[in-house]
């Protein structure tokens, strides 16, 4: 699969975009039918589906409720929680060896800002999640997101990621000064709106 490079441009748009890489809205569990039998008509024991999640700490409640909701609904999935501690060093780096490893979880958050999401992108370390929107049947629907995040969060069209928050405004705006100039046009200045620029 070919891969687009992300260039300056998309980066600055979505830079505040923050992600979940794989997100639980997205994950349906198995459906458990009546227990299968074994040839001598004992039932086969069907153990928990067991998904690694990456994520850094922050005072996400949330998290702690929407797992116990999910487990709740689906009992033969249980959500293991590797943390770290928020605005941790130590969160990407540890990624990026998880990658090399090949032993990245199942759910990892991740932050257009800071890059995790191009680098796990470019290195197709995510899935896409077309399909399991698609077969969801719980009623999740991506209409429930603002299109330009699901845009970010796209590459070579599929989708590989779900927004969980974003910054609706712009943080910031990097330029080229010289060559605005060169152009023979006006650099911004502090004190222009939107619509100035």
């Amino acid at each position: 699969m070919s891969r687009k490079r992300l260039s300056r441009r998309d980066f600055l748009k979505s830079s505040a975009l923050s992600v979940i890489g794989i997100g639980l809205a997205a994950c349906t569990a198995p459906q458990v039918g009546p227990q299968s039998t074994g040839s001598g008509g004992e039932p086969v024991d069907q153990a928990a589906t067991e998904l690694r999640w990456h994520h850094r700490l922050g005072g996400w409640e949330i998290y702690d409720q929407r797992i116990s909701a999910f487990q709740e609904a689906n009992p033969s999935v249980k959500i293991v929680e590797e943390e770290f501690p928020e605005g941790s060093a130590e969160y990407g780096p540890k990624i990026v060896s998880l990658v090399a490893a090949g032993l990245i979880g199942d759910l990892t958050w991740v932050a257009i800002g800071s890059g995790s999401f191009q680098f796990l992108a470019q290195n197709n370390a995510l899935a896409t999640l077309d399909d399991l929107v698609a077969a969801d049947a719980s009623g999740f629907t991506l209409d429930e997101y603002y299109p330009r995040t699901l845009d970010a969060l796209r590459m070579d069209g599929s989708l590989l990621a779900l927004p969980e928050l974003a910054h609706g405004d712009a943080v910031c705006l990097f330029f080229n000064r010289d060559m605005i100039e060169g152009e023979g046009k006006e650099a911004p200045t502090m004190d222009w709106t939107r619509d100035d620029l």
